[in-house]
């Protein structure tokens, strides 16, 4: 699960590019570098999905939400929380570490 390795400090800037915007910038890392870089592209795979994941899930819950309007003010606050542990899986990944996100990881392995 947590596999350590070593880069220059310009390719680990491009694992929190990969994280960093929902969708856009995992679909970049990918295009650009899917082919150098195995564990580069790993994690644009992981981020592409986990945030269509992610916007699926707080998507669903805005819709429930929304009969219960004393709890949109969570919406935020979900939206940060996602977007904090994008930026932990990507300071893992700077550090040399791959951390897999549940069920994600897998399929991201597999791409």
């Amino acid at each position: 699960m947590a596999e350590k390795t070593t880069k220059s400090e310009n390719d680990k800037i491009m694992f929190f590019i990969a994280y960093i915007l929902p969708v856009i910038s995992g679909i970049l890392i990918y295009v650009l570098y899917a082919d150098k870089d195995k564990r580069l592209k790993f994690h644009a795979v992981q981020a592409i999905i986990y945030w269509i994941v992610a916007a699926v899930i707080v998507w669903i819950l805005e819709f429930l939400f929304v009969f219960f309007f004393f709890l949109l003010f969570l919406i935020p606050l979900l939206w940060l929380l996602v977007w904090i542990y994008a930026m932990y899986i990507a300071y893992q990944a700077f550090n040399g570490t791959d951390m897999e996100v549940p069920y994600i990881g897998e399929m991201a392995k597999k791409a």
